[in-house]
């Protein structure tokens, strides 16, 4: 049993008031983690990098690129051995075709041994350990220091600030973190952290029963920010429409970790009265692309280097799979490595009204996962919370096949091991409810799309009646 689950339980037997102090708390202890005086030096410097022209984004960003394969290559296990066996001298990188000649960094290479990509320079130093999203339903294991969640933290507050967000107003995120047991069945379905004055909502709360109370408190709360996964944010947009509800305005819905579909762009923009502020990133730190108030998606080229190619063959115009070189953590480093997503980036530069002269992105075409519905009509996103801390399996798939009847495929690390089952059925259990059926398949490989890519959720149920279903297909 993971942490989580031994973790969960104990939360969820406590009454509301107390679960609001320990997400309080936690909000504390994320705050003193995410600034300090790396956080602001590196907002300075953003904020001043802005204005900068695009050859000076572009100098730099080649500086930063040639200082970081030269790190690698003197402090990370993994690219001094794999470069000193292929012939590579870092003092060899003149030019971006001499970087792109380098070996692509595939996530299956990390999931065996993420340690081999942690910098020497740390060992032995605390660092603080995550994983990603899972696209292949397995998260893979990241570290960073502290000067990396502050580091990274400043180019969200970048983010803010373009849009006109003050620091401490009221905001609404909405996610998947485990903040309301999934037990509970009436009202409140959100959870407040003091110190971030951040109204949390569960995004696996919001049924066709559960909207109307979700959009009443938002109304009541007034954020000048919403955050959170499409999926979510999309359901409470249509139920606000359809009751005509004005007052909630907030500067901008900021959406990520979930490609957003034009559909639900359209209705939240009606919904709240703002434009969409759309985010691209990663949890191992190699890209950040987010959307300015005139639309246009901005390459951060101070957070690391976003290539897309077909093949070996760099690509522009066209979609490609995304390779991202990271500037920003240095006790986990990553060079050109393969994300699993598609983006495309335009065939010619494009200027910004706004004044940004970064590089752009055209579309986040994004992964290819689908939404999960349950038998009541909740619509689950991104479900990565189930495979957390879940070791034996190395790939896993969920497949709604019914309305009320989940497959889930897995494949084991080294050998079949039956008990993982019994955890991921209560996740599972606890996400869709006791009318989800569940059925456990150990296979050898799971089956990739026509175009290669790997999808960890598919649902082969169509049902266009389901609420907000034409915003989320």
């Amino acid at each position: 049993m993971s942490a989580i689950d031994r973790i969960l339980p104990l939360y969820g037997a406590l009454p509301i008031p107390l679960q609001n102090l320990i997400v309080t708390g936690y909000g504390f202890v994320l705050h003193r983690r995410r600034y300090g005086a790396e956080h602001d030096a590196m907002l300075r410097f953003l904020m001043q990098s802005r204005q900068w022209s695009r050859d000076q984004l572009k100098d730099y960003e080649f500086r930063r690129l040639k200082d970081t394969v030269e790190y690698a290559n003197r402090w990370v296990p993994y690219y001094r051995n794999l470069w000193k066996q292929i012939g590579f001298d870092p003092r060899d990188v003149r030019s971006l075709d001499d970087f792109r000649r380098l070996p692509v960094t595939e996530k299956q290479i990390v999931k065996q041994d993420p340690l081999q990509f942690v910098s020497e320079e740390f060992r032995g130093l605390r660092l603080y350990r995550g994983s990603t999203s899972g696209t292949t339903g397995k998260p893979l294991a990241t570290y960073k220091d502290r000067g990396c969640y502050q580091r990274t933290w400043a180019f969200l507050e970048r983010q803010r600030r373009i849009w006109g967000i003050r620091h401490r107003r009221p905001r609404i995120s909405i996610g998947v973190r485990p903040i309301v047991p999934m037990s509970q069945t009436t009202a409140p379905f959100w959870r407040h952290d003091l110190t971030e004055n951040n109204w949390l909502f569960s995004n696996f709360h919001l049924s066709t029963a559960n909207l109307d109370r979700c959009v009443d408190k938002i109304a009541e709360i007034q954020p000048e920010e919403i955050n959170g996964y499409p999926s979510g944010v999309s359901m409470l947009a249509v139920r606000v429409l359809e009751r005509g509800v004005k007052t909630i305005r907030p500067k901008t819905v900021i959406t990520t970790a979930e490609t957003l579909y034009p559909g639900q762009r359209e209705v939240m923009e009606s919904a709240f009265g703002c434009k969409i502020a759309d985010e691209y990133g990663s949890g191992e730190v190699v890209v950040w692309v987010a959307q300015c108030p005139h639309g246009t998606y901005h390459v951060s080229h101070e957070f690391g280097f976003i290539e897309t190619v077909q093949g070996n063959e760099s690509v522009h115009g066209v979609p490609g799979e995304v390779l991202g070189t990271g500037f920003v953590n240095r006790a986990q480093v990553f060079v050109r490595y393969r994300l699993g997503d598609t983006v495309m980036l335009p065939s010619q530069p494009v200027n910004c009204a706004c004044g940004w002269q970064s590089e752009t992105v055209d579309q986040i075409v994004g992964r290819t996962d689908d939404i999960l519905y349950t038998p009541d009509g909740r619509a689950l996103g991104r479900l990565d919370i189930v495979m957390k801390g879940i070791t034996g399996v190395a790939e896993a798939q969920l497949v709604q096949d019914r309305t009320d009847h989940l497959t889930v495929n897995l494949v084991p690390d080294d050998g079949v091991v039956p008990q993982i089952e019994h955890t991921i059925r209560e996740r599972l259990f606890k996400l869709f409810g006791p009318r989800m059926q569940f059925d456990f398949v150990w296979v050898d490989r799971i089956e990739r799309t026509r175009a290669g890519k790997f999808r960890y959720q598919v649902n082969l149920v169509t049902n266009a009646d389901r609420v907000g279903s034409s915003q989320l297909r």
